[in-house]
């Protein structure tokens, strides 16, 4: 009778088992003796006997390679941005253009930098930068960047250009346009900033070198491009993770140890998703700068949160007597919560607009009530906690993480504790240059580290 058959019989009841007399002693006609061991017999391998074991298949599946291969591409193609972004992008001529006053039709502005269209690879048009207060007077030296519709998300007008300032003339003159960052000529270099058209002339090359242009590395930062550009470098010979130490009081009372590797580093410069080290980073870099506007008591920073984080939350925000906390929370996707225990309320930050989960807004109200009660708070009288949904701008899951940073960093210079829904009402997403204002900052922090190890 086979073993097959047997083994059916068995399962099905008809067959059972009696002592030694089992499905393989009647399978093969030989009863079991004691103290025995019964083999497969000389000439027998384990292969040959039980068949050769199947090799698991070294390769990857089509998918897998298809987004390797990308990665790869976006990495490339990331890098030969940041390495071209200063000529190429100040390089082609730009037309200048006035609106008609017949319908939408465009025509050249006249008597307004009348431009070359020669293509000149030998050297970057510069600009005389004038302004009229009241009487006309050059005030600096730039270049014109044709990169696109909008400066700082506001939309330029067709009498405004974009400019980066070369070369001061008059450093305490104000610019036309002042930002939070730029309000005088000797603020701007290495700043996009906004000049109205009729102010900005055309003129030759006159003999001064770009060693004049710029400022000296080691006495001011480099220029826009160059740290990002040190920095995908410096990673490449990234073989294992840095390790760098939170100063304590940056987000609470103990240091707090980050081991920073190649894959984070990547994931900033190419926008895939921003890992919580990157993240942690960040905050060292925003407490220098709380430090340098000294609003260090004003705004605490928490470390990024992730998992159950009650405790760590609930000890953090009873720490001094700060005006409100930023924290990055990842969740699926990165957000950013603003938390004020003074005033009772969380502003919640999405840029996929989706709203805080249950378990999210469960572990925050938990806080706030500990935070009440430790102030004096009979249970009883406990405050409700106030959510407020500033409406955000994002473009996917990938940049979440950047637009999180970029918000931090404005919420901090700008001083902004209220009015978020007026703040950041947004009518489009940040643009490249925006973003890319938050990788230099990370970047310089960073190659600083590196330095100094």
């Amino acid at each position: 009778m086979g073993f097959d058959s047997l083994e059916e019989q068995s399962s099905s009841g008809s067959f059972k088992a009696s002592g030694t007399n089992d499905v393989l002693a009647v399978a093969i006609g030989k009863p079991d003796h004691p103290c025995r061991v019964r083999g497969v017999g000389r000439g027998y391998t384990v292969s040959s006997y039980f068949g050769r074991q199947r090799q698991v298949s070294g390769m990857v599946s089509r998918e897998e390679f298809n987004n390797t291969v990308n990665t790869i591409a976006e990495m490339e193609r990331k890098l030969q941005m940041i390495l071209s972004s200063q000529t190429s992008s100040s390089r082609e001529p730009l037309t200048p253009v006035v609106e008609s006053a017949k319908g939408s039709n465009l025509s050249a502005a006249p008597n307004v930098m009348d431009c070359d269209d020669e293509n000149d690879d030998e050297h970057i048009d510069e600009y005389e930068l004038y302004l009229e207060d009241p009487q006309r007077r050059l005030v600096a030296y730039g270049e014109i960047h044709d990169l696109g519709s909008t400066i700082h998300n506001i939309k330029l007008k067709s009498d405004e250009v974009r400019v980066t300032v070369v070369r001061v003339v008059v450093e305490d003159a104000q610019v036309p346009f002042p930002t939070d960052e730029v309000t005088t000529v000797g603020e701007a270099p290495q700043n996009f900033i906004v000049w109205p058209r009729r102010l900005v002339e055309k003129i030759g090359r006159k003999g001064f070198s770009q060693k004049e242009l710029f400022p000296k590395p080691n006495s001011q930062p480099n220029a826009p491009s160059d740290s990002l550009k040190t920095l995908w470098i410096a990673a490449v010979d990234i073989n294992q993770p840095k390790y760098v130490c939170i100063e304590a009081e940056v987000v609470s009372r103990e240091k707090v140890d980050v081991y920073i590797s190649q894959e984070d580093i990547m994931g900033l410069l190419v926008s895939r998703k921003i890992s919580i080290t990157v993240m942690q980073f960040y905050n060292r870099y925003l407490y220098t700068v709380l430090r340098s506007s000294e609003r260090s008591e004003k705004f605490g920073l928490i470390s990024p949160l992730h998992g159950n984080c009650e405790e760590m939350l609930q000890t953090r925000i009873g720490e001094g007597n700060f005006e409100c906390f930023i924290a990055p929370i990842y969740e699926n996707n990165w957000h950013l919560m603003v938390l004020s225990p003074k005033h009772n309320y969380v502003a919640w930050f999405c840029f996929m607009q989706s709203r805080p989960t249950k378990r999210i807004t469960t572990r925050i109200e938990t806080a706030f009530n500990a935070y009440q009660l430790t102030k004096g708070t009979h249970i009883r009288q406990l405050k409700k906690l106030k959510w407020i949904f500033p409406k955000c701008c994002g473009k996917g899951e990938n940049e979440c993480g950047l637009f999180v940073m970029r918000h931090m960093l404005e919420i901090i210079k700008l001083d902004i504790v209220d009015s978020f829904e007026k703040a950041f009402n947004m009518g489009s997403p940040y643009s490249e240059n925006d973003i890319d204002v938050v990788r230099r900052h990370w970047a310089d922090g960073f190659l600083e580290v590196l330095s100094t190890t």
